[in-house]
């Protein structure tokens, strides 16, 4: 049977706005992520500037973060009344495992909702960014110095999907994309990216991380203090007024007594 001209139009119409939607989940437009990333970032300056984490001096890593227009927000916080049994971030030999993350502000999550229904694809790559912004105020929090992670070594992803959403890898795309441009090939790391029926707090995403860390090398005032002389008090060349038991100390040729003199003086 021939198709007429009608069905044609319909198919190719159909056709294109398959396409449409393909294009759209596997290939984000650089502007509409940017929009929707400085859309979720911006929602922490809500509670005043008082909400900021500010951090201390400030490395590489951060540098590059300064140069993208994005800020660490506060460290993730449990809500009042409640109290976390885990470490975000624990340390082992130079491993770091950082537990699960989502898009927060100290206790105040960013975004909610499921991923495909009341969450778009954008907005889900925009609270991925904002789960990796989140992790890493944990990592600075923990080590001090983002610098001083070295490597990532794998992702873990979850997102809560509305019925018959499958395209989990494109929203967690955004916290991947997003260490890659900080580290560049330090930032590769395998990944999976799982669907949820639910997150905690009904968060669209969450995000766990192993990474490679640097020890923090000792004092260098401890080992210069072990080589260290102890100052005594006395002047330059003098002799001290008691001795310890069993040390002798020399004395001068013109104070010897002569041979036998000791003898006849007790006899």
């Amino acid at each position: 049977m021939l198709a007429g001209p009608g069905h044609q139009r319909e198919e190719s119409r159909c056709t294109e706005g398959d396409r449409d939607r393909s294009d759209l989940l596997d290939d984000f437009h650089a502007d509409s992520v940017a929009r929707a990333t400085q859309s979720a970032i911006k929602t922490t300056s809500s509670a005043g500037e008082g909400a900021r984490w500010h951090t201390g001096a400030m490395g590489a890593i951060e540098d590059r973060l300064a140069d993208l227009g994005l800020e660490l927000p506060a460290p993730p916080a449990a809500p009042p009344g409640v109290k976390l049994p885990f470490e975000l971030v624990r340390i082992h030999g130079d491993l770091a495992y950082v537990s699960g993350h989502g898009p927060f502000d100290g206790d105040r999550p960013l975004v909610s909702g499921r991923v495909g229904a009341e969450v778009s694809v954008e907005q889900a790559y925009a609270a991925a960014r904002a789960t990796a912004l989140s992790m890493l105020a944990s990592l600075k929090q923990e080590l001090g110095d983002l610098d001083r992670v070295t490597a990532w070594i794998k992702a873990l992803g979850f997102v809560k999907c509305a019925e018959d959403f499958n395209v989990t890898p494109a929203a967690i795309n955004g916290f991947s994309e997003l260490i890659l441009e900080l580290w560049g090939d330090a930032g590769r790391h395998a990944r999976s990216a799982i669907g949820a029926g639910e997150l905690p707090f009904g968060i669209p995403v969450e995000v766990e991380a192993i990474v490679v860390v640097t020890r923090t090398p000792p004092p260098p005032s401890r080992a210069a203090a072990a080589r260290r002389p102890k100052a005594t008090g006395r002047p330059a060349g003098s002799r001290p007024r008691h001795s310890a038991p069993g040390v002798r100390h020399s004395v001068p040729p013109d104070r010897r007594r002569p041979a036998g003199e000791a003898d006849r003086g007790l006899a």
